[in-house]
């Protein structure tokens, strides 16, 4: 049994316990990156409740040998696609994909609304045009959040000594 396993045997129970949703646990160089969320949203509360019972369990069953970082979060508003998993609860939002090189086009980024995602596959509608490609052609996916406009020009910090004043 490997590592993220050992340590789903451990988090996967106390997720559930407190009603939480598991949306990704990622253990690499050292880091323990577990990232947790909830229908209502991920408050202060309930994150600091998650963390602490989680590394509780975690140095009482001690599935990782060796010193580690245990690092439990939200989400965010722009999020990490990995999984097949991800894309379908991002259905509907503005994504950014990174793809490898394919020997038809030279397409390496693109921008747009996820459209459908299943299992092998994630449609995306760019400029109103659908494309659709294969979990194996895209190396990085994140949804996208709008932050809305820039600052008006002259609206923003004086850039002047003498303006002040």
């Amino acid at each position: 049994m490997g590592i993220e396993e050992r340590v789903h045997d451990v988090v996967d129970p106390i997720i559930e316990e407190l009603g939480l949703e598991l949306v990704d646990l990622v253990y690499g160089g050292g880091r323990l990156k577990i990232t947790i969320d909830h229908p209502d949203g991920l408050g202060t509360e309930k994150l600091t409740k998650a963390t602490r019972t989680i590394s509780h369990e975690m140095d009482l069953a001690d599935p990782i040998s060796g010193a580690y970082t245990l690092e439990v979060s939200s989400p965010g508003v722009e999020r990490n696609l990995r999984l097949p998993a991800h894309y379908q609860r991002s259905i509907g939002e503005v994504v950014s994909l990174k793809l490898m090189p394919s020997g038809t086009d030279d397409l390496r980024r693109l921008k747009g609304t996820l459209t459908a995602a299943d299992e092998n596959h994630v449609t995306v509608d760019v400029d109103g045009e659908p494309m659709t490609l294969g979990y194996e052609r895209i190396t990085k996916g994140k949804t996208v959040f709008d932050w809305g406009p820039g600052p008006k020009p002259g609206k923003g910090k004086k850039q002047n000594a003498a303006k002040k004043g």
